[in-house]
């Protein structure tokens, strides 16, 4: 049972490790074409 609350819980944090690193990707690519509008 241990083994699959740590299986799941590895899960859960790599889920949420690459929703994080979406959101920061899509906010830089915003921020760039900001910054492109504004040149």
């Amino acid at each position: 049972m241990s083994a699959f609350l740590t299986k799941c819980r590895t899960i859960y944090g790599v889920y949420w490790l690459i929703k994080a690193l979406a959101i920061l990707d899509g906010l830089t690519e915003r921020t760039r074409r900001g910054m492109n509008a504004a040149a």
